[in-house]
C-alpha cells in the first residue's frame, strides 16, 4: 500500500480529531458525510446499516438526497446479489475497503448488469464500499 502524501496525512488526521463534532444524534448523520466528500471526493455518497429488519439507519451526504431515487431498489439487488464482487466480498465477512476496480476491469465491468442498471445510469464509473463491525443493537 502507497504512503499518504503529506497532505492527505494532515487531512485524514484533521478529520479523525474533529470526526465527533460533525455528527448529530448518529455519527453518520450531520456533517460528517460532507466533510468525508472533503476528504475522499466522490458523486454520491451515503451511509447504511443493513441488519435485515427494514428500520436500518441510513444517511446521505447533504445535496445527494435524490441522487439514486431513479432505481429500483428491489430489482437491482437481486442483480447485484447475483454477480457484483464487491458485495460477493463483503457477504464474505471481509472488511477492506474495496472497488469494483480491485476485482474486474473497466471493460469487463461496463458489460455487467450491476454497470448497466446501477452504475450507467447515474454517470458513476466505480463503487467504493467499506463494511465497518458494529455490535449487534441489545449487545
Amino acid at each position: 500500500m502507497p504512503a499518504l502524501a503529506p497532505g492527505d496525512s494532515e487531512r485524514l488526521l484533521r478529520f479523525v480529531a474533529e470526526g465527533e463534532s460533525f455528527g448529530g444524534d448518529h455519527p453518520f448523520e450531520g456533517e460528517f458525510l460532507t466533510q468525508l466528500g472533503r476528504l475522499v471526493p466522490a458523486d454520491w455518497i451515503s451511509y447504511g446499516e443493513c441488519s435485515g429488519d427494514g428500520r436500518d439507519p441510513h444517511f446521505v451526504r447533504q445535496g445527494d438526497e435524490g441522487f439514486a431515487n431513479g432505481i429500483d431498489w428491489a430489482a437491482v439487488m437481486a442483480v447485484v446479489e447475483a454477480e457484483c464482487p464487491v458485495f460477493q466480498h463483503v457477504q464474505q465477512g471481509n472488511f477492506a475497503a474495496v472497488k469494483i476496480s480491485d476485482f474486474v476491469s473497466r471493460r469487463e465491468l461496463y458489460r455487467t448488469p450491476t454497470f448497466k442498471f446501477l452504475l450507467q445510469p447515474y454517470g458513476l464509473k466505480d463503487s467504493l464500499e467499506l463494511r465497518l463491525a458494529s455490535p449487534r443493537k441489545g449487545e
